[in-house]
């Protein structure tokens, strides 16, 4: 499946094939290998990364793992979920996780509260030895999803988080 954002023209088609295709190739089983692979046949320009300062806008997607004890009288259940957080990279951003992506951690990273529930469990999985990364045209997310070359911002941060607790 490929997971669309709103549109852009920042890449052009050669580009986004390109990177798609890379992707999808993963003869030696090292994913981020392709994935670099890609990165470094796109031609990166300045207009492709969020400007420093400028307001971010935070994507998500969501994934209910379980639903339990769910009680009428007390209007509370019991829920294990994930978030996939995506958002706009800056250029440092994106230069500090070429440099070592095994230890970025990026300059924002979303802060989040759930007003109507009592989270016991909060965790920032480690997916491919990496907590947080760069993505962009051809990757793909937490949840096996491609990302396509309509994504809103064409060099992202991208994390995922799980989660466990009561929820009024």
């Amino acid at each position: 499946s490929v997971y669309l954002m709103a549109a852009t023209d920042k890449l052009t088609e050669e580009e986004a094939n390109a990177m798609i295709q890379l992707n999808n190739v993963e003869e030696d089983g090292d994913e981020q290998k392709g994935y670099d692979n890609a990165l470094a046949k796109m031609e990166i320009t300045d207009d492709m990364f969020l400007a420093e300062g400028a307001r971010r806008e935070i994507g998500s997607m969501v994934w209910i793992q379980r639903v339990a004890d769910i009680s009428l009288t007390a209007e509370t259940f019991f829920c294990n979920f994930a978030i996939e957080f995506h958002w706009h990279a800056t250029k440092k951003e994106y230069e500090s996780y070429k440099s070592d992506p095994a230890n970025y951690v990026p300059d924002y990273t979303p802060n989040f509260t759930f007003l109507n529930g009592d989270c016991e469990e909060k965790e920032l999985q480690i997916v491919n030895n990496l907590g947080y990364k760069i993505s962009t045209v051809g990757d793909k997310g937490t949840f096996g999803e491609t990302f396509g070359k309509e994504l809103r911002d064409p060099i992202m941060n991208l994390c995922y988080y799980t989660f466990s607790g009561t929820f009024a």
